[in-house]
Formats: structure tokens, C-alpha cells, sequence
């Protein structure tokens, strides 16, 4: 076994805050989606530039909450020991 000591902060943020832009790219496309074919969608959020800034959004709160996440886990791994993985070769 071997353990994880520590995260990159810039690197977690980096890959958390793709991740979540492409989910809000998904969600623009399912929002754009139903505006089209339900007309009451469009009551929900009726500016289509949030469709646009939806996914930018998403990947800014990705990146603050990925840059926590492995700031936290930096800390607590100090006291733990961190987290123990098995690697094939």
C-alpha cells in the first residue's frame, strides 16, 4: 500500500474546476433544451446569457471548491496519515 501525503492545491483545482465546467456546459445544453421544447421552462430562467455564463459559473466555483478541498486534505492528512491506495505494476 502506499499513501497520498499530499494534493497539488492548483492541480486539484485545475482538474475540479474542468470537471465542473463541462457539467454546466451539460446543463446549458438540458436549460437551452427545454426552453425549446417546454414553454414554461423559459419562466425558470428567462435570460439566455445565463445559458452562456451557466458553465463559466460552474467551473469558478469548481476551481475555489477544489483548491479548499485539497488545502483540507493537506491539513488533515498531517494527523491521519493520509490515504492509503494500492498501485499495480
Amino acid at each position: 500500500m502506499k499513501k497520498i501525503k499530499k494534493i497539488g492545491i492548483l492541480s486539484l483545482a485545475k482538474i475540479q474546476a474542468f470537471y465542473l465546467g463541462i457539467f454546466g456546459i451539460i446543463l446549458s445544453i438540458i436549460y437551452f433544451l427545454a426552453k425549446i421544447f417546454v414553454p414554461e421552462a423559459s419562466d425558470i430562467y428567462p435570460r439566455d446569457d445565463f445559458l452562456i455564463f451557466l458553465p463559466l459559473l460552474y467551473a469558478l466555483i469548481g476551481f475555489i471548491s477544489g483548491a479548499i478541498w485539497a488545502f483540507l486534505y493537506n491539513l488533515i492528512s498531517k494527523f491521519t496519515g493520509g490515504v492509503e491506495v494500492e498501485i499495480e505494476k
